[in-house]
């Protein structure tokens, strides 16, 4: 059973931990290092792992003193998430914290459950409610966490009331319109008008996605599932994929799916194949570990949000901004990684470096979609006519128009397991409905 360290936070000092070490050599561990076992099968092979939650010094000094990393509890199989946020409150009950590293503890605590009430987040932290509220608060600002219902203690969930700020009777008309639609669908808190316009926007998204699909060409299948689950539907696809095109959700919540995504996409191409897979600049080192055990990595490319192209040597306005520690990044641009089964040796050339030239119309319910252009320019410059093209994350079917207007016998498979966006990709790639906007590169 392979044993994986996953700390939330930094080592020990260096005399507390020669200290512990000490006291291992001489009496051996009395404290049980807690571990969460996972099962996963993988063409048709068992593998067993465990997660440490409570133990990293003492597993890491068992291991220098070269001694059975023992005794252990295991636990029950649960989420990511879950593990996580058991490990930052047994680790804000039991270690000597300094202020910047339980202010870091608070803040991944608050991301790993970001449903918890104020006071459970202060309990499990120990720190007081209003620190906590402070801090979730920062964290929904700069959309680090996601607006969700508080569920309290007693298991019933609470929704706060909507407020937006205005500054004119105007806006304040605009924003009661807006909340009257939404309705229960409103995001909870404090909002600015353009969040409550953006989630009235996707709303209605997601009410178009209602009614029969619509009917695509033979050679283009969207299909509603896991993409784990995908071959069920389409057959076994081993080694018969020539690009696979894809856009996986980047944030944390998600990135347990990568080593499945790593070991699918090194199975699925075929000798020669191409995988291209945007990224978040945060989160390249998961990726690259997760997909470099079954494919080659051959480059970054950059693709240029439309507001932060230069404008007289400078880049004058932002796309958003992630953040970073305690500090802000303005982001400017979307990493896209390629890999390669083999040798790479793309059909035509292709730039490293995109612009888009025009907004687009959103239409992902979560606002999760990638332009259009620039989909198509990945697609024709990395798969000949005839080639197979695979999205194991179709979203709302970008890259299902861009193989669909790429034609020349190219063929598409894709799957989603969000219902709305299947809808609403279908009926894209259907009726045709994206701008094909000119691109500079």
């Amino acid at each position: 059973m392979e044993i994986i360290a996953d700390p939330v936070l930094p080592p020990l000092p260096a005399d507390e931990y020669e200290a512990l070490k000490a006291s291992i050599r001489e009496r051996g561990v009395l404290v049980p290092i807690l571990v969460v076992a996972d099962r996963q099968v993988a063409e048709g092979e068992e593998r067993l792992r465990a997660f440490i939650v409570d133990g990293h010094e003492r597993y890491r000094a068992c291991r220098e003193l070269k001694i059975p990393p023992a005794p252990l509890r295991v636990l029950d199989p649960t989420t990511p998430v879950r593990r996580r946020e058991l490990s930052i409150r047994l680790n804000a009950e039991r270690r000597h914290l300094s202020k910047p590293d339980r202010d870091r503890l608070l803040e991944e605590y608050i991301k790993a459950a970001p449903h918890k009430s104020t006071r459970e987040v202060a309990d499990a932290c120990k720190v007081s409610q209003s620190k906590a509220a402070r801090a979730k608060a920062r964290l929904l600002a700069d959309e680090s966490i996601p607006s969700v219902p508080t569920l309290g203690r007693n298991g019933k969930v609470y929704k706060k009331p909507t407020s937006v700020g205005v500054e004119s009777l105007k806006g304040a008309r605009d924003a009661a319109g807006l909340l009257a639609k939404l309705g229960d669908q409103a995001p909870e808190g404090n909002q600015s008008i353009r969040k409550i316009r953006k989630a009235e926007y996707r709303a209605g998204r997601i009410a178009e996605a209602d009614g029969p699909l619509a009917r695509l060409p033979a050679d283009i299948q969207i299909l509603l599932n896991d993409f784990r689950l995908l071959e069920k539907h389409t057959g076994d696809l081993t080694g018969k994929v020539d690009l696979l095109f894809c856009d996986p959700p980047w944030v944390e919540e998600y990135r347990h799916l990568l080593p499945e995504f790593g070991a699918m996409a090194g199975r699925l191409l075929k000798p020669g194949g191409v995988l291209l897979t945007y990224t978040m600049q945060s989160a390249v080192p998961a990726f690259l570990d997760a997909i470099t055990p079954h494919l080659s990595y051959q480059w970054l490319m950059a693709a240029v949000n439309f507001d932060a192209r230069p404008k007289e040597g400078r880049i004058t306005q932002n796309h958003g901004q992630s953040k970073i520690g305690n500090g802000y990044v303005i982001q400017g641009w979307r990493p896209l990684l390629l890999f390669s089964k083999g040798p790479l040796k793309t059909p035509r050339q292709v730039n490293d470096l995109v612009f888009n030239t025009a907004k687009e119309k959103r239409l992902h319910p979560k606002g999760w979609q990638q332009p259009l252009p620039e989909a198509r320019h990945f697609v024709e410059r990395l798969s000949r006519p005839g080639d197979l093209i695979v999205d194991l994350f179709a979203g709302v079917g970008t890259s299902a128009l861009a193989v669909a207007l790429a034609g020349q016998g190219r063929r598409f498979i894709g799957c989603d397991v969000d219902e709305a966006c299947v809808k609403l990709a279908t009926d894209r790639v259907a009726g045709g409905l994206a701008d094909a906007s000119p691109m500079a590169g």
